[in-house]
């Protein structure tokens, strides 16, 4: 058992966290360029989420920003105008903007920047008339879709303004993993990555309490502590990132095995604030602590874990007074 921080501990602690985060935001803004969804003149579904993750993590920042919940980040205002100026520039695009008409079927995956930005206030009448195509052709909502991933698009449709009335948030959520999971042990990682993603959905990413029973609440914060626990033991960083970034968003950050996952979480990052998705892909890669540029294949293993990073260390509450060894 460790002894509880104390006052200057936990000062240090909040102190460390906006610093990772300054850097994350960092290392992201020089790497714009390697968000396009274009490489060699193609796009891959790959290149796609990528850019829709970008504008996601801008859209929430951007948020959280304007309601002073990013006190601690000075710098953040600056970051997020290049990262807007480069996601607009990428939406004006004809070769991107064409693509929800012609891939109709997909066209949710492509119009997800979008609706991301329109939840910033971003209008394009372009993009409103390929939304309205896609309404009439049936392909807003389908209905054999994963249901995470229905919670997602419906979410998406909601939180940008295309749906006016609430989803319905239960019947969608007893659809789910984390609704349906009896034994976390026979639990793959994309059945993990669909329980984070749920609960960023049904809460948010935070902003409003899940709409969910209290035995239905306390359950979701014991399967995310038992699974951070796991992919930390496993050095699986990206799930460990998420699963903290859940409980933030669950308001339940109070035990040993967050607090002391925060910590271990932070202490993967590269000096220049990129975060490798594992042990094994910071293995793989070789990337110098001074390193703010890197490559392609270092930019593909650290993209998305840098972006969790930087969601979970804006909201991260701070170290709590309980922390034990894992």
């Amino acid at each position: 058992m460790f002894p509880a921080p104390n006052g200057r501990e936990a000062s240090e602690d909040s102190s460390r966290l906006a610093t990772q985060a300054s850097r994350s935001l960092g290392w992201i803004t020089t790497n714009l360029r390697r968000f396009t969804p274009w490489h060699d003149r193609r796009h891959t579904v790959q290149s796609v989420q990528a850019f829709a993750e970008l504008a996601t993590a801008y859209a929430y920042l951007d948020d959280w920003g304007a309601r002073g919940l990013c006190a601690a980040l000075p710098q953040l205002s600056e970051s997020l105008t290049a990262w807007r100026s480069f996601i607009v520039d990428l939406l004006d695009q004809p070769e991107f903007a064409e693509m929800p008409r012609k891939f109709p079927a997909q066209g949710h995956m492509f119009l997800v920047p979008y609706l991301m930005l329109r939840t910033r206030g971003f209008r394009s009448d372009y993009y409103e008339a390929s939304l309205g195509r896609l309404e009439t052709l049936g392909y807003l909502i389908l209905p054999e879709a994963v249901p995470y991933r229905d919670l997602d698009r419906q979410h998406c449709l909601w939180k940008s303004g295309i749906t006016h009335s609430e989803p319905q948030w239960r019947q969608l959520y007893l659809r789910t993993t984390l609704a349906r999971s009896r034994q976390l042990a026979y639990l793959s990682d994309d059945d993990a990555y669909s329980i984070t993603h749920t609960l960023f959905y049904l809460t948010d990413f935070g902003n409003r309490p899940a709409p969910l029973r209290p035995a239905e609440l306390e359950r979701a914060r014991r399967v995310c502590e038992c699974l951070l626990v796991h992919y930390w033991a496993h050095g699986n960083w990206d799930l460990l990132g998420e699963f903290l970034l859940c409980l933030n968003a669950l308001r339940t950050t109070d035990s040993a095995m967050y607090v002391d996952g925060s910590r271990a979480f932070q202490q993967c990052a590269y000096r220049s604030g990129a975060v490798p998705a594992s042990r094994r892909a910071k293995d793989a890669v070789d990337l110098s602590a001074d390193d703010s540029n890197g490559d392609e294949l270092v930019f593909r293993r650290c993209y998305h874990t840098t972006l969790v990073a930087v969601l979970y260390n804006a909201t991260a509450p701070g170290v709590k007074d309980t922390r034990i060894s894992v």
